[in-house]
């Protein structure tokens, strides 16, 4: 008798397009917890049918699509896949080898898309297996906050339906290094030149989240079909929100929003052969809140990104790692 599907054997798979919407064997796992789900929209029409009952006529399709909501431990070789939705970058270097993923500012970047496959199993046999083609994520995400903790990574994905069919082979477990979170540093200047020469924020910082709204969103037209017809251009925006120790430095960072200042920021770990830095250029938007942190009366500060004339960007996602390519 089943027992139904267990979550230690889901399987999320994923292989990168050559054509978006063609669809491509998996090549990989990702690995976190999320489900390749449905999420077409029904009508069901309702009008006077003389009746008091509902439902008199059947609900009507009216888009298909599917979705994916991915969180998982952040890790130097992961993180690639979702910027890669972003845009997909060569790297630089021998070994390691450098990724960077710059804001959009008028051109489309041509991000990468994704075949995705979704497997769910009770350890005797498979319960669902779908695939989506055109996939790629709407969201990217990470977070960290002090103490035994690994850096949180979040990712939203957007794909036309769902196909069900039997997965590729499984790829195999993935090589992953992670993240402790207490291994991130902050900096804060007044130029994103200035980040370089700045001193990393010393034991004050409690964590972050930063959130990215990607440039891009399903598209639909009249177009004789209920999927999507592509993907939409649209405004990206990156959003960090910072709790601090409240010391003086963070005190002017309450002045900087009374003067609308821009402020630029730089979230940075690792080293050698793998790195990750985030700079961003922002604003802040609203008042700083305050909070309290093992006695401690903290800030909370959030940060908005604004397009920056001289940096010519308003953030940069640069990754090292080993990987020559994305696997």
């Amino acid at each position: 008798m089943s027992q139904g599907a267990l979550l230690p054997l889901r399987r999320i798979q994923i292989g990168k397009e050559a054509t978006p919407g063609t669809e491509v064997a998996a090549s990989a796992r990702l690995l976190g917890e999320g489900v390749l789900l449905e999420a077409s929209q029904l009508i069901r029409p309702e009008r006077d049918y003389g009746s008091l009952a509902g439902g008199h006529e059947a609900p009507v399709v009216v888009a298909l699509e599917s979705k994916l909501e991915l969180t998982t431990d952040a890790s130097y070789q992961q993180i690639l896949y979702p910027l890669f939705t972003i845009d997909e970058v060569s790297p630089t270097g021998i070994g390691p080898y450098v990724y960077v993923f710059d804001s959009p500012v008028a051109a489309d970047p041509d991000g990468a898309t994704f075949t995705l496959e979704g497997v769910a199993y009770d350890g005797a046999a498979i319960i669902e297996q779908f695939t989506a083609v055109y996939g790629f994520a709407t969201e990217f995400g990470l977070s960290a906050a002090f103490g035994a903790n690994l850096t949180e990574m979040r990712s939203t994905w957007v794909a036309k339906s769902l196909t069900a069919k039997a997965p590729t082979a499984d790829p195999g477990i993935p090589t992953r290094t992670l993240i402790p979170a207490d291994k991130w540093t902050v900096k804060l200047a007044d130029t994103q030149a200035g980040l370089t020469g700045a001193s990393a924020l010393a034991g004050i910082v409690n964590s972050f989240d930063l959130t990215l709204a990607t440039a891009y969103r399903p598209k639909r037209r009249l177009n004789g079909d209920t999927e999507f017809v592509e993907r939409g251009l649209k405004m990206h925006q990156m959003t960090l929100r910072m709790t601090y120790d409240l010391i003086a430095g963070v005190e002017t960072e309450r002045v900087n929003f009374r003067a609308g200042t821009r402020r630029f920021i730089r979230l940075s770990v690792g080293s050698g052969n793998e790195i990750i830095q985030i700079d961003m250029c922002g604003n802040i938007l609203e008042p700083p809140t305050a909070g309290t942190e093992e006695e401690n009366e903290t800030r909370e500060i959030t940060y908005v990104s604004a397009y920056d004339s001289t940096w010519t960007k308003s953030w940069s996602v640069s990754v090292t790692n080993n990987l020559a390519s994305l696997p």
